[in-house]
């Protein structure tokens, strides 16, 4: 499949949660972070198939995907407009949050279409998807990759799409607001392990920080919840 410059396509934006504090207090492990990073942008594009280093499974990406690193922040970019595309950028998705987060980094994203062009020989990335994602992804207040409306428009009729997100009443800067969120909880190691995690970085921060933790924790009881139901 050839790789075209400009075309309708979706675009994944993730950001570290208070890297800048994280580079002022530790630069060692604001450095480690950003390898981690580095290292799972790596593993989730520009390969045919690859293993999960969280569940052990293979995912199929068959080179429709490709990912970029600006300092703090990965992009996921797919080639194309078709429904493989937008469920390997949702289990892309998935994995990415689960294996940073194996790895205690705290992490948010968002998921948007349209027109963007990723030459990526040229480092040109630009298009309303990444400015639409950038903005949605600053709102949420949670460790989460929330979906835009654009996403939801171009996806509505591709069945399997519900099984990777969770309707959940958001928390966002503006409030509550109901949104779609990237279902990564259930493809953690285990309950055990991500409670662990959780209650681990919680001992770390005070204050904002922590707020983000307890809408996550409230977030993770929600779709532990909704799979008893």
């Amino acid at each position: 499949m050839r790789w075209v410059k400009t075309k309708d396509r979706f675009v994944a934006y993730f950001d570290i949660l208070g890297f800048k504090n994280q580079v002022n207090d530790n630069h060692n492990k604001a450095l480690t972070s950003l390898q981690h990073l580095s290292d799972f942008r790596d593993i989730f594009s520009n390969n045919k198939t690859t293993l999960s280093p969280i569940t052990g499974s293979v995912i199929v990406i068959d080179k429709t995907i490709k990912g970029v690193f600006f300092s703090d922040s990965i992009v996921f970019v797919s080639i194309d407009d078709s429904q493989l595309s937008a469920i390997q950028i949702l289990s892309i998705s998935q994995a990415f949050i689960s294996s940073c987060m194996n790895e205690k980094i705290p992490i948010k994203g968002c998921i948007s279409f349209g027109k963007f062009t990723a030459d990526f020989k040229k480092s040109i990335f630009v298009g309303t998807p990444l400015i639409n994602a950038f903005l949605l992804e600053e709102e949420l207040e949670l460790i989460a990759c929330i979906v835009d409306n654009h996403f939801e428009k171009q996806t509505q009729y591709i069945p399997s799409i519900s099984s990777f997100l969770v309707n959940y009443k958001t928390p966002l800067k503006s409030g509550y607001i109901n949104h779609s969120l990237v279902n990564w909880i259930d493809i953690y190691i285990s309950k055990d392990s991500l409670d662990k995690t959780m209650s681990s970085m919680y001992l770390n921060v005070s204050g904002k920080p922590r707020r983000y933790l307890d809408n996550t924790i409230n977030f993770i009881k929600h779709v532990r919840e909704c799979k008893l139901i």
